[in-house]
């Protein structure tokens, strides 16, 4: 079972998400770019990175940290190409830097 796009090395599932965007409305392209992890994921990755460095974490911990950065990087992902698709169709993606409220 192949579960890596070879091309990019992504997970199937990631690569499928991003190969959707460019077929997504103008507003559902800004909302993909302004995606942002909910409060209690980023509170719970800075409570496992304080405790890794601290003092280690257990397999269970280091798999929830895995899975935790996985989704942070697949946002990222998913954010990153939704704003290119923006700034190609003309739009200015300048507001995308600023925090959100």
């Amino acid at each position: 079972m192949i579960t890596n796009d070879s091309r990019h090395g992504l997970p199937l599932p990631l690569a499928a998400e991003l190969a959707q965007l460019p077929f997504l409305d103008d507003t559902h392209l800004w909302q993909a770019a302004r995606q942002v992890a909910p409060i209690e994921k980023n509170e719970r990755i800075q409570e496992l990175v304080l405790k890794q460095q601290a003092e280690g974490l257990t397999t269970a911990k280091e798999q929830e940290a895995q899975q935790l950065q996985e989704y942070a990087h697949r946002l990222m992902l998913i954010r990153a190409e939704a704003a290119v698709l923006l700034k190609n169709k003309g739009y200015d993606i300048s507001t995308l830097r600023q925090p959100v409220p």
